[in-house]
């Protein structure tokens, strides 16, 4: 060992860096600091004493000048602290450490028997240690444990220890003897290895951490007032606790013994004195004069109740009789013994599941399995167990009409359906037996949680009349259909009628015509709109086995003209009731959320009702296009993943379509040519027809698609992107038998979609104003907009805008607070650039630097206009 103290602490941390180490100002014992003689009071020491120069070791003393110890940054350089008070156990781990890691020159200690060995790594690891280990439940007991000081950390090499008041001391050699570059290499995987098998030994000598004893102190306890049946706040009676006794012989040191006293003024109080005085004299060791003096001071109590008598009674042989005179069985015995599959009851033929704490997973796996060997309808969509719900709704005029949705379960509606169809048993102390309970919350609420577990089907969908599976057999069969994982509802009045095993094209112009004319009422602007409608109702009836499918949008100029009936008429036909509306939210996000609850519902037909102006959003283009979607749920921050097999409509006066919405919705215009359209009269009602003789229309949709397959699938119109199977089941069938092609709709959507016309405005006036492919920030196009000129030759103050048909197209885009804001132009463009309107676009070069810069490119051609104007 060495003596350190013939250096200052300046000259003691550059020898320390001369040496490859990196030194740490600690603070001396005589601090008023937390840790005296142990922590740093430097700010952010971590990163300033890491490789510091000379110029900041040297200013350390003079700044912090009562810090007199002197410790070394880890990092590269680790400390394996062994943190151990038993000097055998000390040694024991110390040896296992340098026989895993090898020898270390380096081996500090500041209160014996505690070490440190320093090693090197090749690169920086966090810190690495063992529980905090107790030997005893004495609450003072500071924790043993083996830590692996690093990264972030350090340890005190020189100086006084605070708590022996002496110097710290290096054995062998010293970090000023030994270079960090001599020292031994380890590895991270090593270190994990050796912190492992460290703690393993001390738990071998008797080590526990706190939580761990207090659980083992209370499973004795527990075990012993379950062997004498009786719960926490129960007290055994007399003869119980004598009969314990006797099989508790008296052969306990002086701990033990007391233990017992506590126990049994904890059972009888002052009335226990002879049980007390009678148990020790069975004790060669007893005076009974000590002994009987003893029994008053226990009634000050402590934490030991009687449950620890009944615990060593047990360990000696005890069992408390049960009522049928056989020893009582403890929990673990239970557990054992028990059988998961018990045989049930003669009066009840339900299979029987038994709920054993710590044995949960598999309760509900059987739970599980025996619901689904029961047939009970239970399948997976957007995340969630749910279940088939039908409710009978008034139609029209006297009649009921059954709707269907798919609702999800709940712990209480879960704990029914498998009340009805098995039995849960718990153990019960007080009858010595298992006894029937209801379907735990632990349970249910377990099934619920597993998503992605399931063993249930997958349902994408509900419907309640039959339609065509996409290889154009028929689905007619009520109950959940694996090929198309379509739930079939029957309507009870809804009988098919026969269909004709290959209709001819004759057949299909007939049951297309007998369609048609329920839509004579309504006042359509073109033959366009009349297939948009038709379109709609196929659409309808179909949805459920098409991946994708445009919405319907049914606008006209004046309320009263029909378009909400005619999506009723659709709804009627496809599902025997009249379409569920909703009102479009004042945000996109509030609409999303409306509409989320209907799809997870599995609503068949769904319409966005009174649309004011205009129509569109992400999600909204999402649901249209795309097989899942993700919604958000109105009063829910969940935003789980569904499939879509919903039709969607839209209704609304004068309603436009924004941006890509005009490419995913088809658009049906209505125009009475009146003033007051809701006064009309009709020769018939369309909606009535439908439910006096339903399944004769859905029957004539079906023959008109079935029609078409068996005549080859003749090609009729060029493929649409996105909804190519709609194409083929709904769009090519109609053109096929003469009506006009519904997606013509998407031309005039797009016509007056308000964006496009913006773009083509804009590039209108870049044409104009400003040069062809030349870049411009936002900044420059928007000085170029708003220049300003005299408006008089006599009074130059007055200036009016140079170009206020283009400055005021760019407020309409980018405007707040009367200004052009650069931000959301930039936005505008960036939103708009790579689309083609009329061989021109928009493109934007990225530069972080200076802003990025737009130009007008034309397809195909280098062409340029004139130079803006300069300012």
């Amino acid at each position: 060992m060495t003596d350190h103290f013939r250096l200052s602490p300046t000259e003691l941390r550059l020898a320390l860096r001369d040496q490859g180490y990196d030194p740490v100002p600690v603070s001396g014992v005589d601090m008023n600091v937390k840790s005296a003689g142990k922590r740093p009071v430097m700010p952010n020491w971590q990163n300033r004493c890491f490789e510091p120069t000379l110029e900041e070791i040297r200013s350390w003393e003079a700044r912090y000048p009562d810090s007199c110890n002197t410790g070394l940054l880890c990092g590269r350089l680790i400390g394996v602290d062994i943190d151990i008070l038993n000097r055998p156990l000390a040694a024991i781990v110390e040896e296992h450490i340098v026989d895993r890691l090898g020898p270390t020159p380096l081996v500090r200690t500041g209160r014996d028997p505690k070490a440190l060995l320093c090693y090197r790594l090749a690169v920086p690891i966090d810190k690495i240690q063992t529980a905090a280990i107790h030997f005893t439940d004495d609450p003072l007991e500071k924790p043993t444990k083996v830590e692996v000081l690093a990264r972030g950390q350090h340890f005190v090499g020189f100086g006084t220890h605070p708590e022996t008041m002496q110097p710290y001391r290096w054995f062998d050699a010293t970090p000023l003897t030994v270079a960090f570059k001599d020292l031994p290499e380890t590895t991270y995987e090593k270190l994990l290895q050796v912190v492992a098998e460290a703690e393993e030994i001390l738990r071998k000598n008797g080590g526990a951490t706190p939580r761990e004893r207090k659980q083992e102190n209370k499973k004795r306890e527990d075990k012993g007032r379950r062997a004498a049946g009786f719960r926490s706040h129960e007290k055994p009676d007399r003869a119980t606790i004598e009969e314990a006794l006797a099989h508790v012989p008296n052969d306990f040191d002086y701990d033990g013994w007391i233990r017992i006293g506590f126990a049994l003024y904890d059972g009888l109080g002052e009335a226990g004195r002879d049980l007390w005085e009678r148990w020790s004299a069975t004790s060669p060791k007893d005076d009974a004069d000590f002994t009987s003096g003893k029994w008053s001071s226990f009634a000050g109590g402590r934490s030991v109740t009687i449950a620890t008598l009944f615990y060593h009674a047990t360990q000696n042989g005890w069992r408390r009789q049960g009522r049928s005179g056989a020893p009582r069985q403890d929990r673990a015995e239970r557990r054992a013994s028990a059988d998961p599959e018990a045989e049930p009851q003669e009066d009840d033929g339900r299979p029987i599941v038994r709920f054993v704490y710590g044995k949960v997973p598999e309760a509900v796996d059987r739970m599980e399995s025996l619901l689904l060997e029961a047939r009970v309808e239970i399948y997976a969509r957007a995340g969630a167990l749910v279940r088939p719900v039908l409710d009978t709704v008034p139609a029209a005029k006297g009649r009921m009409t059954t709707v269907a949705r798919m609702c999800p379960f709940t712990t209480v509606s879960l704990a029914d359906r498998a009340a009805r169809i098995l039995r849960v048993q718990k153990f019960d102390r007080r009858a010595d037996d298992w006894l029937d309970i209801n379907p735990p919350h632990e349970m249910t609420a377990t099934l619920l949680a597993r998503e992605g577990l399931w063993n249930c089907p997958q349902v994408a969908g509900i419907i309640t009349t039959p339609t065509l599976r996409p290889d154009g057999s028929l689905l007619t069969a009520a109950g959940y259909d694996p090929a198309t994982r379509l739930y079939l509802a029957h309507d009870p009045d809804f009988v098919m009628p026969a269909l004709t095993e290959r209709p001819t094209k004759e057949e299909a112009h007939a049951a297309l015509q007998f369609i048609d004319r329920l839509l004579d009422g309504f006042p359509f602007v073109g033959p366009i709109d009349r297939a948009v409608a038709l379109s709609g109702i196929f659409t309808a009836i179909v949805r459920g086995v098409l991946p994708t499918a445009p919405l319907h949008a049914i606008r006209a100029h004046t309320p009263g003209t029909g378009k909400s009936f005619l999506v009723d008429l659709a709804s009627t036909i496809a599902s025997g009731r009249r379409c569920p509306v909703i009102a479009a939210g004042k945000t996109e996000e509030e609409t999303e959320k409306r509409l989320g609850a209907l799809l997870r519902d599995a609503v068949p037909v769904v319409s966005i009702d009174n649309v004011n102006g205009e129509l569109g959003g992400d999600m909204l283009c999402q649901l249209t296009e795309r097989p899942l979607v993700r919604v958000r749920i109105l009063g829910k921050s969940e935003a789980p993943e569904l499939e879509c097999r919903s039709t969607v409509f839209a209704t609304g006066n004068n309603l436009v379509l924004l941006g890509d919405m005009t490419r995913r919705a088809l658009v049906c215009s209505l125009d009475a040519e009146v003033d007051r359209p809701e006064l009309r009269t009709f020769g018939f009602d369309p909606v009535a027809r439908v439910l006096a003789d339903r399944a004769s229309y859905v029957a004539a949709a079906l023959t008109v698609i079935r029609a078409y397959r068996v005549a080859g699938s003749p090609a009729v119109c060029g493929p649409l992107g996105s909804y190519e199977d709609w194409s083929e089941m709904v769009r090519a069938p109609l053109i096929w038998l003469g009506q006009a092609d519904p997606a013509e709709s998407m031309e005039t959507a797009r016509e007056e979609d308000p964006e496009l016309s913006a773009i083509r405005e804009l590039i209108g006036y870049w044409r104009d104003h400003l040069t062809l492919s030349e870049g411009y920030t936002t900044n420059a196009i928007t000085k170029i907009a708003c220049a300003k000129v005299p408006t008089s030759s006599f009074d130059f103050s007055q200036q009016g805008f140079l170009l206020p048909e283009f400055r005021d197209l760019l407020l309409r885009q980018a405007g707040e607070g009367g200004v052009v804001n650069s931000r959301r132009l930039g936005r505008w463009l960036s939103r708009i650039k790579g689309r083609v309107v009329d061989g021109y676009r928009i493109e934007m070069k990225v530069d972080s630097s200076n802003g990025n810069r737009f130009s007008l490119c034309q397809i195909g051609s280098l062409a340029s206009g004139w130079s803006a104007p300069e300012f």
